[in-house]
């Protein structure tokens, strides 16, 4: 009887008669099919996981991303403490001892960084401070003569330069331009050549006298600011003549390059040298590095540092001319410093350092050949515990430092988002306030000066006079009937009686809205708040309301019968209204109960994420680890926009913020916070430009302070609006131009939310990023990608295939 042979069997004999080429074919495709299984059960598996994460979504991302911003405070927090744990290892004391010393090491800390800090821009705080005196000097003590002249100076200068402007009309430099054009043509030579290089010189300022008489009532600040351009331009040049004859080994003084610049002549008094002198070596670098273009050098690298640093420290300086018991307290930690400083340079804590060691050796000797009698055996024993007991909770401790700073970074958030809101808050509140009284103000003003403009309507007093009467006597018409309707069947003296009150009670309010205006210490009856209350409580006291009710009782009982008679007949539109607010109450429940669970599930994905991250945010470890990218161009390429996307959203909204804060204090506005959040906000996601908080207070100054204050202050704002945006979205690299960026915020937002602001320029970097990739591989298609060797992963051959 032969063999029942399994169905494996037959599959293997029959895959044994493949040949080589069939069978390598037949494995791929199973290993094709299997893939792709595995694919689908990984997709299925994603999709459930996402159905059932669904509700906290959103919770999660926000968690990634507060973690993302979080983890280098976190890490900061874990080495300085980690530091300080190796630290006491070192000293080998108790832990107690040195916990008790560490404010006084905190201390020392906080004054070496300020007063080094302050060492290393000394020159530019004096030069700041003295710049600051010379100008409140200038502006509080400077003479009245001296004022009076610098004006009387500025009115002839304007008046003579303004003669001359107006006398240059379009037939005047048209005749000399033409007559100089005709003697230039028959009277130009290379030996007399020079008469008519320094003849340009005035052609070109007549045309600048054309030109400024163009702009009608300021000519004469354009013609000054010509004037200065060309100033500039000329100055410019000299530099580059003196910049070229150096790089030939040939030294130029500034007035040799002026001259040559004039009268273009070659300079024979040029001495040839290897190495200029340093002063004016010095000063050509400087005055070159101060007047160099962007057309000349193209930086690739964008330096935006600069500008954060430079709005940081004038906020800090504002701070502490505002606030000056901060510099008072400063004072504190720079004496220690300097104190410290000069110790450490004439050595007077090496002597002192020297003596107590010394001191400390002989008083230690002394107290070994006495330990017995100083330190019995118990309490040696004692010490050697607590030695045990000091270094098993310092590596409990040490072991604990992750998960302390996690706690601490993410309490530090909770407070820090607190506070700020509450302090944000109450600040917006009274500017708005202010906000509102500065617009009644202005208004009020706007329509006392101008008396003889029509406002309103012809008539209009009259016509609001005439409708209010009417309204009062068709009220009181109306409620007189009402109330006859309603107590017809009472005796006529209390009828009368009750519509008497009720019409006292409407003549006396509106008796009291007509004389709101009026004046408090009018002659006559008058009706205020105090009356109205008093009427009311005499009206609708209890007991008026019990006798009433005893009375009429038998009235009330058929209003209620009439009234139950319309309910029960409306019952289902009462029970719809009932249920819907019961919805409505319940939905607002479920809302705060979402509210409270994703609240829970925000800060229980953010601990476990810093938490569970040690040198390397935890997402991005994982991500490199298991990143399914194969090609380490892209990945890198991506990397550097969303690390620009960041950078850039933080920094512009932290700049103007800062910024206009600043500025708004700079010129004592008293709408600060206001502006400063709004700008704060407008830098992050610029559906405007960040110039536009700053239009209330610029209104506000143009009424108040003048249009002179009005316009400069407009323009601290409006310049660095157009001249650091571009700065700051070039950081973003791989994300096209710096509109497309802002449409991205704002489109984001639009769509998502406010995780838009994110996700939008993200999404943004990387249909660029694929776009730049797309096209380096058409133009080079043969250059090959060479990936780095990762752990695990051994991807380069299938790179290269791609």
């Amino acid at each position: 009887m032969e063999n029942v042979r399994s169905p494996m069997d037959n599959l293997f004999n029959m895959l044994s008669g493949f040949n080589v080429g069939q069978e390598k074919a037949l494995k791929q495709g199973i290993y094709n099919a299997v893939a792709l299984f595995f694919l689908c059960l990984v997709s299925v598996a994603g999709y459930g996981l996402y159905i059932i994460l669904k509700p906290f979504v959103k919770p999660l991302i926000w968690a990634l991303l507060c973690g993302s911003v979080l983890f280098p405070f976190k890490c900061l927090l874990v080495t300085v403490v980690q530091s300080w744990f190796i630290k006491v290892e070192a000293s080998r004391t108790l832990l107690i001892v040195n916990v008790s010393l560490l404010p006084i090491h905190m201390f020392d800390n906080v004054s070496e960084r300020v007063g080094s800090f302050l060492w290393m821009h000394i020159k530019y705080i004096i030069w700041t401070a003295l710049l600051a005196l010379l100008a409140i000097g200038l502006y509080h003590f400077t003479p009245n003569v001296i004022m009076l002249f610098a004006w009387r100076m500025f009115q002839i200068f304007s008046i003579i330069s303004g003669f001359f402007i107006l006398t240059c009309n379009i037939f005047m430099v048209s005749t000399i331009l033409i007559g100089y054009f005709i003697i230039l043509y028959i009277y130009w030579t290379p030996s007399n050549s020079i008469r008519f290089r320094y003849m340009s010189f005035v052609i070109w300022f007549i045309i600048s006298m054309y030109l400024s008489s163009i702009v009608g009532t300021y000519q004469v600040l354009v013609f000054a600011a010509l004037q200065i351009l060309c100033v500039i331009g000329f100055i410019y040049e000299v530099i580059l003549i003196m910049d070229g004859h150096e790089l030939n080994g040939r030294h130029l003084t500034f007035s040799q390059a002026a001259s040559f610049a004039l009268t273009n002549e070659p300079v024979y008094n040029i001495h040839y040298m290897n190495r200029a002198t340093l002063r004016d070596r010095y000063l050509l670098n400087k005055i070159r590095a101060e007047l160099r273009t962007s057309l000349d050098i193209q930086d690739d690298e964008v330096d935006t540092d600069k500008y954060m640093y430079g709005a940081l420290y004038a906020c800090a300086g504002m701070l502490l001319w505002k606030h000056r018991w901060i510099a008072h307290v400063l004072v504190i930690p720079l004496a220690y410093y300097i104190v410290k400083q000069l110790g450490s340079y004439f050595g007077f804590w090496k002597m002192i350092l020297r003596n107590c060691n010394s001191m400390i050796e002989i008083l230690k000797s002394w107290c070994m050949d006495r330990h017995q009698a100083l330190i019995p055996s118990n309490i040696r024993g004692l010490y050697k515990i607590s030695i045990i007991v000091d270094e098993k909770l310092r590596n409990i401790l040490n072991n604990s430092v992750n998960a302390v700073a996690t706690t601490s970074v993410i309490l530090g958030l909770i407070v820090f988002t607190t506070c700020t809101s509450i302090f944000i808050m109450i600040q917006i509140y009274a500017e708005g306030l202010h906000l509102v009284q500065v617009t009644g103000e202005i208004l009020n003003s706007t329509l006392m000066s101008n008396p003889d403009i029509d406002w309103v309507p012809e008539k209009w007093e009259e016509s609001v006079n005439s409708v209010l009467d009417n309204v009062y006597t068709y009220g009181r018409s109306a409620i007189s009937d009402g109330i006859r309707g309603l107590v017809k069947d009472l005796e006529p003296a209390k009828a009368e009686q009750m519509e008497k009150k009720v019409l006292e009670l409407w003549d006396r309010l509106y008796q009291a809205w007509m004389m709101s205006n009026m004046d408090p210490n009018l002659v006559g009856p008058t009706v205020d708040a105090i009356t109205l209350l008093l009427l009311l409580s005499d009206l609708f006291n209890m007991t008026s309301i019990q006798n009433f009710a005893k009375e009429n009782i038998g009235i009330l009982t058929s209003v209620f019968d009439s009234v139950w008679s319309i309910v029960k007949g409306n019952m289902s539109v009462i029970l719809t209204v009932f249920t819907e607010l019961f919805y409505i109450i319940l939905m607002s429940g479920s809302a705060v109960l979402n509210f409270v669970l994703s609240t829970v599930v925000f800060f229980t994905t953010l601990f476990y994420l810093l938490s569970s991250s040690d040198k390397t945010y935890k997402p991005i470890e994982l991500t490199t680890i298991f990143s399914p990218i194969s090609c380490h161009r892209f990945a890198t390429s991506l990397q550097e926009a969303v690390i620009g996307v960041f950078a850039a959203t933080f920094k512009l909204a932290s700049f103007f913020g800062m910024w206009t804060w600043f500025i708004h204090n700079l010129f004592q506005v008293k709408i600060v916070y206001l502006p400063s959040a709004l700008a704060t906000i407008l830098g992050a996601v610029p559906f405007l430009d960040a110039y536009f908080a700053c239009i209330p207070a610029t209104i506000e100054l143009w009424f108040t302070r003048g249009s002179i204050i009005a316009i400069s202050f407009f323009l601290f704002h409006f310049l660095p609006c157009n001249i650091v945006v571009t700065e700051f979205y070039k950081e973003i690299k791989g994300g096209g131009h710096p509109y497309l960026t802002g449409l991205s915020i704002a489109g984001g937002i639009f769509c998502l939310g406010v995780e838009g602001a994110i996700f939008g320029p993200l999404l943004l970097c990387c249909i660029m990023v694929v776009i730049n990739l797309s096209r380096h591989y058409l133009h080079s298609p043969e250059e090959e990608v060479v990936l780095p060797t990762y752990p695990n992963h051994e991807r380069t051959s299938e790179c290269k295939s791609k």
